[in-house]
């Protein structure tokens, strides 16, 4: 049985997660596999102490930007720097976007910015800007191959001050203390005290095989070339959830491993959709070995006008 690796995005269904923890006690929660961060952002808003992991730089760095920072922001002087001249730049990106059937102007900007990131010398700034520069990698990669090609650099310079403004505005406190790591959620979990446990099933293509966006995002963040992506992405996650899952049996046994890893966090939510393969019945039954009120929820959840699909959420409690 070949297994499905659609991703899906997350923030249409942050509102139904969020009524349907409501009624649930608990004051912290572990968010592995945080991917960009907008349901741990969720359970922030609701006043959680929320604890993130993700193995991929790009992630952990939005995370640390939206849920470990608290008040942190970056001013204007700072987003100009980071997009100013710079005299020691490697041309670096320049030479790969081409792949990504982006224009070399792109990827010399590109490395203008990574070059600027060291006149940055604040974590949580720096994890802003970076989450700044992934999302415009992400908005111009939306476009077709024709459109990207003629893209200039004011098209990507005013989505670069959009998303400064949007990613500042994403910023808030809270009085609980918010962490995010940068590391293998399964060798993690073990050292994780929290009430409460939530994520969206990982792919079963795992951390090795990522989406165009994710890749150049990535390479953008720990600036290498491809070849070394590949090597680091192959070292990150050697066993267990993350890995690449042949057929669903060995899916649900990668779950089963973090699952009984998790067995000490008392409750779990955990969020899937009705194109995964292993099926969501599959999903239910293995949980309910762990937990005996396991409840499923189901739900048409609308991303787009023309695209709808059922998502699932598991609710399982001690």
């Amino acid at each position: 049985m070949t297994l499905n690796s659609k991703k899906t995005p997350k923030t249409p269904l942050a509102g139904w997660i969020r009524e349907s923890t409501k009624p649930i006690d608990f004051d912290s929660i572990f968010c592995p596999f945080s991917g960009n961060a907008s349901i741990p952002r969720v359970f922030k808003s609701l006043g959680k102490e929320v604890i993130t992991s993700d193995a991929l730089l790009t992630y952990s760095q939005t995370a640390l930007a939206f849920i470990e920072n608290d008040n942190t922001r970056l001013d204007a002087f700072e987003a100009e720097s980071l997009v100013g001249p710079n005299d020691h730049i490697m041309q670096q990106l320049e030479g790969i976007v081409a792949a990504y059937g982006l224009p070399p102007v792109f990827g010399e900007w590109l490395d203008k910015c990574h070059a600027n990131l060291d006149r940055i010398d604040h974590e949580y700034k720096k994890a802003l800007a970076t989450t700044v520069i992934s999302k415009v990698i992400s908005f111009v990669m939306e476009y077709g191959d024709d459109r990207k090609s003629r893209l200039s650099e004011e098209d990507w310079i005013s989505t670069f001050h959009y998303y400064v403004l949007a990613v500042n505005e994403n910023v808030f406190s809270t009085d609980k203390s918010c962490i995010a790591h940068q590391q293998d959620s399964y060798k993690l979990v073990p050292e994780i005290i929290a009430d409460a446990m939530y994520f969206y099933l990982y792919s079963p293509d795992g951390i090795t095989k990522l989406r165009p966006t994710e890749r150049l995002s990535e390479l953008f963040n720990r600036y290498c070339f491809e070849k070394e992506l590949d090597y680091t992405l192959e070292t990150l996650i050697k066993s267990g959830p993350g890995t690449k899952s042949l057929d669903a049996e060995q899916y649900l046994a990668n779950l089963a491993i973090f699952l009984e890893a998790s067995d000490h966090i008392p409750n779990w939510f955990i969020a899937t959709n009705s194109a995964m393969v292993p099926g969501v019945d599959s999903v239910v039954k293995l949980i309910s070995e762990y937990r005996k009120n396991t409840k499923l929820l189901s739900k048409e959840i609308v991303f787009s006008a023309n695209y709808s699909r059922t998502e699932h959420f598991i609710v399982a409690l001690a």
